[in-house]
């Protein structure tokens, strides 16, 4: 027997009236409030059951009226998507953001006809922009009737499936990307059987062509490779070589050069995962050289800005001040920034960083250069800068980040930075201690109100000039 729990809320301690019994009229009024309360409590523990109910299922309940607008939306629609439930109520799923151009044309006008035909709908998929990031959604609803069978809307279950579908999207690309690399890649599995290769891993081996189908063991395509002079360095010495090539690939470790037919040398790569599974990826020297090169010019760059980071910019500047030629150096930090993170999220808070560093490095120009110390704050110097020039620039960009707004998504972001600026002359200090002091007047712009530059002559110490927003 299935046992049905009612929805149905129930007053405790409160009994069916039986017929003939008028005792029910003769409640003085504070028993009837307190029957009262206590359905009205019973109600409210009902409700707060569904609404765990959803947020455990990791979705939100919803309904609709015979309009098709929503007038209701549990709690956890808001712990999902960003939007509070309230509003949500009297919209309709078109004004709610979803977007049909993302859908097939087919799939909308069907789920439009299954509604206005109040038909029952299930795994419905879209896609609708939220204040957190644009969401994947799915959907399943049911039309409601009263007592004169009259249509009274929908009541439905939604989850948030961005996820999902990423995962999927990733793992479509993965499989692209595999075959589209321009390295040999093949996947071993951990009984060390070829489970998938590209093409490039085929080219490579066209000789052996049968040793490189799904289910070959390694060591049969390592032998089938021998016999047929794939590996010049291992001639004359095969039983050695093939043993030394087993243990690397029983023992992944550092990369190894091997010699292949036609004068080609690979830098071959492989690793092992935990369910005993390897990976061997192999590519051409010659653009492993070009790729280290990348590299290094990728290792001066902040990766998620794209300005120079902290040890990028500290070389920079160190060989700038050898001299006894005069700068600007001033550090920045975006003011309330922990706010927008822990309101919006860090993906919103690191396209704020980049949309920063490009307000930036724009209003910088060609006078100097720009780095990112670390979270929030940046520094920029200027060579041959006098105190003018100095605080012009500081001020060109604190105005320019005051004036640059960010549109994500839904939401319209501004910001402030505050400024400690100082002008070095005679090239009598070292850049740590400049750096030191331009951090103090920082913390005193922050101090007393920020979005303002604080800026100071190195041999003064007092300010030069306090420029702040009006």
């Amino acid at each position: 027997m299935t046992e049905v729990m009612s929805t149905k809320p129930t007053c405790p301690n409160a009994s069916a009236p039986r017929p003939g019994d008028d005792s029910q009229f003769e409640l003085s009024s504070d028993e009837l409030v307190a029957r009262l309360r206590e359905c009205e409590a019973a109600l409210s523990d009902q409700q707060s059951r569904l609404n765990t109910f959803a947020a455990v299922s990791g979705g939100w309940f919803w309904e609709t009226d015979q309009d098709n607008r929503f007038t209701y939306f549990s709690p956890s629609v808001f712990d999902i998507t960003g939007v509070k439930p309230e509003w949500h109520y009297g919209k309709t799923r078109q004004d709610i953001g979803v977007t049909p151009e993302t859908l097939h044309p087919d799939a909308w006008e069907m789920h439009l006809e299954t509604i206005n035909n109040q038909q029952p709908f299930s795994d419905f998929v879209f896609f609708r922009a939220a204040p957190n990031g644009n969401k994947w959604m799915r959907t399943s609803g049911l039309p409601q009737f009263d007592l004169q069978n009259r249509f009274v809307g929908y009541r439905g279950t939604a989850q948030d499936i961005t996820q999902e579908i990423e995962n999927r999207r990733k793992a479509e690309r993965l499989t692209e990307a595999i075959h589209g690399l321009d390295d040999s890649f093949v996947l071993w599995d951990s009984d060390d059987r070829l489970v998938l290769c590209n093409r490039r891993f085929q080219e490579i081996n066209i000789r052996i062509l049968e040793a490189t189908v799904a289910g070959t063991k390694f060591e049969d395509h390592i032998k089938a490779g021998l016999k047929a002079g794939l590996f010049p360095d291992a001639i004359g010495q095969e039983k050695e070589w093939f043993e030394r090539r087993m243990h690397h690939h029983k023992n992944p470790g550092t990369p190894i050069e091997i010699e292949r037919q036609g004068g080609r040398w690979l830098l071959l790569t492989e690793q092992r995962f935990a369910d005993g599974s390897i990976v061997t990826r192999s590519s051409d020297i010659s653009e492993q050289k070009s790729l280290e090169r990348s590299l290094r010019e990728l290792a001066s760059v902040d990766e998620l800005t794209g300005v120079r980071n902290r040890r990028s910019f500290l070389e920079e500047a160190e060989a700038r001040t050898s001299g006894k030629q005069s700068y600007g150096l001033m550090i920045l930090d975006v003011d309330h920034f922990k706010s927008i993170n822990d309101k919006y999220g860090h993906l919103v808070g690191d396209e704020a960083l980049r949309h920063i560093s490009k307000t930036l490095s724009e209003a910088t120009g060609d006078n100097g250069v720009v780095g990112r110390l670390g979270g929030e704050e940046f520094v920029v110097m200027v060579n041959e800068a006098n105190c003018l020039k100095t605080e012009q620039i500081a001020e060109s960009m604190r105005l320019a980040v005051e004036k640059s707004p960010l549109a994500s998504g839904l939401v319209k972001l501004n910001f402030t930075v505050s400024i400690g600026a100082l002008t070095v002359q005679g090239g009598n200090l070292s850049l740590m201690d400049a750096m030191a002091a331009a951090d103090k007047l920082l913390y005193r712009a922050k101090n007393t109100g920020r979005n303002k530059t604080i800026h100071q002559r190195h041999d003064s110490m007092v300010p030069a000039r306090k420029s702040a927003a009006a």
